[in-house]
Parts: C-alpha cells; sequence; structure tokens
C-alpha cells in the first residue's frame, strides 16, 4: 500500500528494506577519492578552504545517486549501502598498505576491486603522498611529544579522517532550509566586500566587488580576473602583491574566504533534492506498479521542495534532514555526525500531521523506521590499527529522546515513545538511541525504554540529566543549553548546534601509565625506557612513594596528550576546514570562522581515561596486601610482574582474591578509583585547544579496551599481560563486580562525575530471564531509578546470556542479526573479532 496516498502503511516494507541491507557485500567506494583529486588537481596555488569547498560540491553533484525499492527516505552517499568510503586528503599509507588484505583482514573486511586499486595506486595515491592531514599533523608533532608516544600512554584520534563527532543544527535546515541560510551568508559577505573595498579605495578593481566565484555558473572573463586579482591579495603574488591588509582587514579577507566557501558547497547541496526529484520522475514513467508509481512521485514533489525550503510536513522534515545529513557525510566521510533530539525539534510537524488526518500515528513509525534502515546504510572504513579501537563498522549517528525541556519540565512526548518503537521494530544496530532520563521521567516513557532494552540489542542506552547537566553547567554551559545536551556518537555529551567539542580527540591508557609508575619508566613488554624516570620500585617504602611516581608519570603523559591533540586540532583547521558542517553550528556565521578554525559557541576537547578500574584494583591490592598487611612483599610482585606470574601462581591468586575489587561497594577500593579519577581529570582539565577552548576529561573506551590492553604488561591485580582493560571506562573488570547490579551503581556513585563532563560509560549484561515478564520489567525499571538517584552519568546494556553468545561463535550464519552492545554503540555480534567476543561473554551477567 502507499504511505500517506493509501492512508495505510505496507507491513512488509520494513522487513524487506533491511533484507535487501543485510544482503549487501561490504566493498569499497572510490568515488570521493577521484572527485576529490580532480578537484585538487585543477585548484594547486588556490587557498585551502576553498579547494576543498569545490571538491566537496563536486562529489554532492556528482556522486551516483540511487532510490532503492520500497524507500519512502531516500539518498545516499554511495552505489550500494553499506560502502566504504576513502578519504585520500586524510591519510593514504594505511590504504596502500592494506589495500590488498580488505577482503581477509581480522576485523571489518572489505571487498575492493582490482580496476579500483589500479586507480588508486596509479592516480590518486601519488597525487596525496606528502598532502595529507596525517603528514601535516607528523610533521608539526613537536619531538618531545612524538617520544612520549612511543609510549603508547596515550593514543591519538582524528588523524585520519574528517571531523565528525557532533550535532549540527538539522532543526535549522528543516525548519528555514538551506536558502534562507545562503541568504543570510550573501548579506554577511556583501557587508564584507563593502567594508574591504572602502579601504582598498582604488587599488581594488573597479569592475565590481571580489565576489565569490563559485561552480553554479560560468563567470565572465573579467570575473575570472577579478578572482585572480582577490587571490594575488591573499597570497601576496601578482600584479597585487603590494597591498598590505591591516590586521582588521586580514580577519575580513578570512571571513570573506569562509562567507565564500560556504556559498560553493550550500548550492550543491541546494541541488541535491532537484537531483533525486529528477531520478524519483524518470524512475515513475517506468514503474509499472501504480502503488510504488505513486510513492516515486511523491518522494519526486518533496525532494523538489527540500532541503532548500523549510519543511511543511512530518516527511518532508525527515527528507530534509536525511538529505542534510547525507551532504555532510560527503563533505567529511566521518563517525558520529549525530541527529540530536528529534522527539523535540521534529514533535510540531507530527503533532500537526496527526491532528490534520495528514498521517496517522503507523504511518509516522513506518516513516521512522524508513529513517532508520537509512542509518545504517553509512559504514565507516578504518586501518586495522583503528578497526581494533572502533570494531563494528560504526558510525553512530546518535539519536537522543526524553530528558527536560529548556526551561526544566519533563521533555518526553509520544514522538519519543515512536523513536522505541522504531529501534525495536528495525532491530538494527544504527541508529545509536540514547534516552535522558531524571528525577521526574514518566512511568510511560521508562518502562517502554525498558521494554526495548530487554529485546538484547544494547539499545538504548541511558543517561542522568541529574549529573550530565551539572556537568555542563561546570564548564560554563549557559543553563537553557545545558538543558537541551544530546549525545554525540558514542557517549559523548555535547549541545545541538553549538558545540565543537573533539569529543573523542585522544584515549589515556591510565594503566599503562602506572606500568611506567612501578617499572622506573621501563616498559615491561619491551624493556625499552619510555616513561618518565620516577625512582627504583624496589626502593619505594610507602604506598605514597609509588602514589607519587603514578602522579609524575601521568601528569607528564597528560601534558603531552594536550599538546598531541592540539597539533591534530590545527592540522584539520589547516587542511580540512568544513564550511558546510559550520552552516549549522551557532556562532560560525556570526564570527565568519569555520568551526574548526573556532566558529562554534562552544568550544572544547576531549581526552578518555581508560582502564579506570584496572588502576583502583592494583593499587588496593599494593596498599593492601603490600604496605598495610604484608602479606606479600614489593619485590615479589615486581618480580612476578616482569615474569608475567610464570612461576607466581599463588602470589597472582592472593592478588586477585584477597583485596575488594571496584565495582562492589567497598569504600577502600571504590575511593582510591574516585581519587584517581580526579587527579586525572585536574590533568586534562589544565589543557587548552587553539580555538580558545577547555579540555575536558571523560571515561569511555569504544572497544579500545582490548588494544590498549595489548600495550599493557601483567598488572598488580592480577591481570596478566596484554590481556584487555577494563571495559565501557567506569565499568568494573568482568567478573569482578560479584555483588550485584546496584552495588556497581553505588561503587561508581562515589566519583565526581561532574568532572567528566566530556561523557562516561558503565557496560552492564543481564541474563535475558531476569527482565522476563511485568515483574522483571518492573524491577529492571526501579534499577533505572536507582541510576539517577545514584548520580551516575551513564549506563547501557546487553541482555543476552554467554550461551547464546558462544553459540553465535559456533554458528555464526545462524546469528547474522545478532546485536550487542560493545562499548559506546552495538554492532552484529558476528562482525566483531574473537578477543572482542570473548570479552563481551566473559563481562558478569548480573540479576536483580
Amino acid at each position: 500500500m502507499i504511505l500517506m496516498q493509501g492512508g495505510r502503511t505496507d507491513s512488509g516494507r520494513i522487513v524487506r528494506l533491511k533484507e535487501r541491507l543485510m544482503s549487501q557485500r561490504l566493498e569499497i567506494s572510490i568515488e570521493r577519492a577521484r572527485l576529490f583529486t580532480h578537484v585538487y588537481r585543477e585548484t594547486e596555488g588556490e587557498t585551502e578552504i576553498l579547494r576543498r569547498a569545490k571538491a566537496i560540491a563536486k562529489v554532492i553533484r556528482e556522486m551516483e545517486i540511487r532510490i532503492w525499492p520500497d524507500e519512502l527516505i531516500v539518498g545516499n552517499r554511495t552505489a550500494l549501502p553499506r560502502m566504504g568510503v576513502l578519504s585520500p586528503e586524510m591519510a593514504v599509507e594505511w590504504i596502500d598498505e592494506e589495500l590488498d588484505i580488505f577482503p581477509t583482514r581480522p576485523q571489518d573486511k572489505f571487498w575492493v576491486s582490482e580496476g579500483d586499486k589500479r586507480e588508486l595506486r596509479e592516480a590518486i595515491f601519488p597525487y596525496w603522498r606528502g598532502r595529507t592531514l596525517n603528514d601535516w599533523i607528523q610533521a608539526h608533532m613537536p619531538p618531545a611529544t612524538q617520544q612520549a608516544s612511543r609510549a603508547r600512554v596515550f593514543k591519538v584520534n582524528q588523524t585520519d579522517k574528517g571531523q565528525g563527532h557532533i550535532l549540527p543544527d538539522y532543526s535549522r535546515v528543516v525548519r528555514q532550509g538551506f536558502l534562507a541560510i545562503r541568504d543570510e551568508i550573501e548579506a554577511r559577505l556583501e557587508a564584507i566586500n563593502l567594508r574591504l573595498r572602502g579601504n582598498l579605495g582604488s587599488r581594488w578593481p573597479e569592475s565590481r566587488s571580489p565576489d565569490r566565484k563559485d561552480d553554479r555558473k560560468d563567470d565572465c572573463e573579467d570575473d575570472r580576473e577579478d578572482e585572480v586579482a582577490t587571490s594575488a591579495v591573499r597570497l601576496g603574488t601578482g600584479s597585487y602583491q603590494d597591498v598590505q591588509l591591516e590586521p582588521e582587514l586580514d580577519d575580513y579577507n578570512s571571513r570573506r574566504l569562509f562567507y565564500e566557501a560556504a556559498l560553493i558547497v550550500l548550492d550543491a547541496a541546494i541541488e541535491l533534492g532537484p537531483r533525486y526529484a529528477e531520478l524519483a520522475r524518470k524512475m515513475a514513467q517506468d514503474e509499472s506498479d501504480r502503488g510504488r508509481r505513486l510513492e516515486l512521485m511523491e518522494i519526486a514533489d518533496i525532494c523538489e521542495r527540500v532541503p532548500a525550503q523549510p519543511a511543511q510536513t512530518f516527511r518532508e522534515a525527515l527528507q530534509a534532514l536525511w538529505l542534510a545529513h547525507v551532504a555532510l557525510q560527503c563533505e567529511s566521510n566521518a563517525s558520529s555526525i549525530s541527529l540530536g533530539r528529534l522527539d523535540q525539534w521534529l514533535y510540531p510537524y507530527y503533532d500537526s500531521d496527526l491532528r490534520s488526518g495528514a498521517l496517522t500515528r503507523m504511518e509516522v513509525l513506518e516513516l521512522l523506521s524508513c529513517l532508520w534502515i537509512k542509518c545504517n546504510e553509512i559504514i565507516m572504513v578504518r586501518s586495522t590499527e583503528s578497526a581494533k579501537h572502533f570494531a563494528g563498522f560504526p558510525v553512530n549517528p546518535t539519536v537522543t529522546i526524553g530528558g527536560q525541556t529548556c526551561g526544566g519540565l519533563d521533555a518526553s512526548n509520544d514522538l519519543s515513545l515512536l523513536c522505541l518503537e522504531a529501534t525495536a521494530g528495525v532491530g538494527l544496530p544504527q541508529p545509536n538511541i540514547a534516552v535522558r532520563l531524571h528525577t521526574k521521567t514518566p512511568d510511560l516513557f521508562l518502562m517502554k525504554a525498558c521494554e526495548v532494552i530487554r529485546l538484547g540489542m544494547g539499545l538504548p542506552h541511558a543517561y542522568n540529566d541529574e549529573v550530565v547537566i551539572p556537568a555542563l553547567l561546570n564548564r560554563g554551559v549557559a543553563l537553557p543549553d545545558a538543558r537541551d545536551y544530546a549525545i554525540v556518537g558514542c557517549v559523548e555529551v555535547s549541545i545541538p548546534g553549538k558545540t565543537y567539542g573533539l569529543h573523542d580527540i585522544a584515549l589515556f591508557n591510565m594503566v599503562k601509565a602506572l606500568e611506567l609508575a612501578m617499572s622506573g619508566g621501563r616498559c615491561r613488554l619491551t624493556g625499552e625506557e619510555v616513561g618518565m624516570k620516577t625512582g627504583d620500585p624496589y626502593e619505594f617504602k610507602s604506598f605514597a612513594d609509588l602514589e607519587k611516581a603514578y602522579m609524575v608519570q601521568v601528569e607528564y603523559f597528560a601534558s603531552h596528550a594536550i599538546e598531541a591533540s592540539n597539533v591534530v586540532d590545527l592540522a584539520h583547521a589547516a587542511l580540512a576546514p568544513t564550511p558546510l558542517l559550520s552552516c549549522l553550528v551557532d556562532g560560525c556565521l556570526e564570527r565568519g570562522m569555520d568551526v574548526t578554525a573556532g566558529g562554534a559557541r562552544y568550544n572544547f576537547s576531549g581526552i578518555q581515561g581508560i582502564g579506570l578500574a584496572n588502576v583502583a584494583d592494583s593499587l588496593q591490592a599494593v596498599k593492601q596486601l603490600i604496605f598495610e598487611e604484608g602479606k606479600v612483599s614489593l619485590r615479589e610482585v615486581l618480580d612476578a610482574l616482569d615474569r608475567n606470574f610464570e612461576g607466581y601462581d599463588g602470589l597472582r591468586e592472593t592478588l586477585l582474591n584477597c583485596a575488594p575489587k571496584f565495582g562492589n561497594d567497598d569504600d577502600n577500593v571504590d575511593l582510591l578509583a574516585a581519587r584517581w579519577a580526579s587527579i586525572f581529570a585536574s590533568c586534562i582539565e589544565r589543557g587548552r585547544n587553539p580555538r580558545g577552548g577547555r579540555f575536558q576529561p571523560g571515561f569511555y573506551t569504544v572497544s579500545a579496551h582490548v588494544p590498549l590492553g595489548e600495550e599493557v604488561g601483567a598488572t598488580p591485580d592480577g591481570r596478566l599481560a596484554r590481556e584487555p582493560l577494563a571495559d565501557g571506562g567506569l565499568s568494573p573488570v568482568r567478573g569482578r563486580d560479584r555483588k550485584g547490579p546496584t552495588a556497581v551503581l553505588k561503587s561508581l556513585g562515589k566519583i565526581d562525575q561532574v568532572r567528566a563532563s566530556n561523557g562516561t560509560l558503565l557496560n552492564q549484561k543481564f541474563l535475558p530471564s531476569v527482565l522476563e515478564g511485568p515483574e522483571g520489567l518492573a524491577k529492571f525499571a526501579a534499577f533505572l531509578r536507582a541510576f539517577v538517584a545514584l548520580k551516575v552519568m551513564q549506563i547501557q546494556f546487553n541482555v543476552v546470556s554467554a550461551a547464546t553468545l558462544r553459540d553465535a561463535q559456533r554458528n555464526p550464519d545462524q546469528y547474522r542479526g545478532l546485536v550487542v552492545r560493545v562499548a559506546g554503540y552495538s554492532a552484529f555480534f558476528v562482525d566483531l573479532n574473537k578477543v572482542l567476543q570473548d570479552d563481551i561473554i566473559k563481562r558478569t551477567e548480573q540479576t536483580l
């Protein structure tokens, strides 16, 4: 049946769309790489932001577009769903090295044609060598920071891809349309041009202002001469090189270039809807099924309007949102460009259509489900090393629902419930659904969230307004903005349309830093001297001596993690500006600054602490068993660590079992976790970024606890060398939380999570039987109320048995649709490598 036209939904539509998506082979697309390279070859000598804008515009205009059977929401960035897109301007070396092993590598496999391999190696890679974002970063990284990075205490991200991890103001596209944004930019550009003409006087060409040159139309010869003149002033070359702009005018010139770039990409984005409208009409002419023909004509009518013009209906709003999202993906090819609080800014369209009879609730659910399917079409291709940290192709376009209004009232509504129903019905890992809870969250919304959680997909994950809002206020965010927060990607907290947070800029291995403190700066795995020389650990006379050494290591490596992060920050401003994204971030148009240059209202950088539970367990074992009780000697423990406990089985058992472990509501170890979380936070908070913003700490891992654990030798908590670290950031070490999930919450509640304003992560696993029936669901809802009351920032769940997961390992073809929570995101279990699968299997199975 026809949505809207027939007044009923097609009950099989979502099933067919999902089956088609799941059956698609994962391939590499080089279309974006080809188009970007073509433009950059043609624009040598132009400023970076204009070159990039023209490349982005070419991709949006010339990428192959498709409308799949049964689709109601259209828009694709690759010729087939779930294709990995390459960004050679970011990095090429790793792509070249892995091109032949993409189909067979251990994680995130892709097929790539021989023809595409030849084109990449003969026509694309040679141009970009020495010019990439990664090359810039390596060339500008201070030698001392490069040396510090060899210790593997910190890992810097965002070095080989465009910038994501942000919440664009999609509501502005829906409410105003791209044309209105374009009009605003043109007015601002004209004001800049008038100021520049007034100051340059007769030295500026008289024919016209230094207007933009874009790809929409052919310019006359005079226009081309003016553009050359403009470039001469900008670059200090040519006949106008004697013109020296004053600092104020130099700022005006920078703003002019930004506005010109924004217009170039906006013009391309405005044309995206009509491209799909034309395709839909052509397809309708050839469509024999009357129902589908009418659907295609309706798609054409909608795309003719949006995203250029304001949306008038709920369906138009969804379509405008998705086409804007596709355009942003063409620009950055990045993860975690998130969708924000859909239930808030889409609700007026929903309410209006229901009241007028234009849509029924079931038709809205079908439309949302179509959008949910689209979210799973976009995946990331990462290097083998990066895929270890972000395994399972996560892109994480997170949708946040519930929470509070800017005035502090409960914000959940019927559209919030429909978002949960769509998640349950579609049964796919994207979008990453986040629910905001607070003390006055209605039972109806909470129970619906619990019903979806017990399906076992790891969705939704929950956030606590009673912690997050104070955390944002602590960072200087205005109260209405803090109440409007949403989640970026995995668990990062941000303000929609107002923040450029570089939330995932670096990971800090707190356990490796402890290893160096207990080895005098020597890596136990390699024997190499890589850390600060903090004295012979055999000579430590007290627990305070160990903590002092640990403090030195943490402070030293935190300072270098900040320095390295700032180099990456500057690299994005220099080589990867995002003018289209900047149009949807408050402050950028007003300031005439790209978001990467500091245009956003709020500017942060986020570094995550990894392995806090291992640190707390290790410190407690040393403090209690060596320095307080004298059960074991320091020398014996240090020798055992050097030998990875070989021949020290009894000692290892003592370390594992005779000292309390984090996650069991024991103040001894919990307060050590709180202390070192606070110390780490203080070290990170000292940092300032090039955009004038602050660094903020977080505690989450994605899937990095596995590869980061491979960098750490044996530890005093009884962990063997190279074993995974504690998952989740604030999660207890798997298997050590033995007193139930409420005890875990109480342990976490002792940590000042207001300081962790970049986000935290707590993984919990429940047996499906625990949530069965009304009684089980009610107990689980009460547990989530306790989560709010105990001031824990975030929690997420796997509701699946270890037996089921082991069977999925043995019989992957029978579990292709099994979705699990990894750490901050959900993924298909069979897409994960065995080490990560085993890590999920070993997590404690909780009961209530």
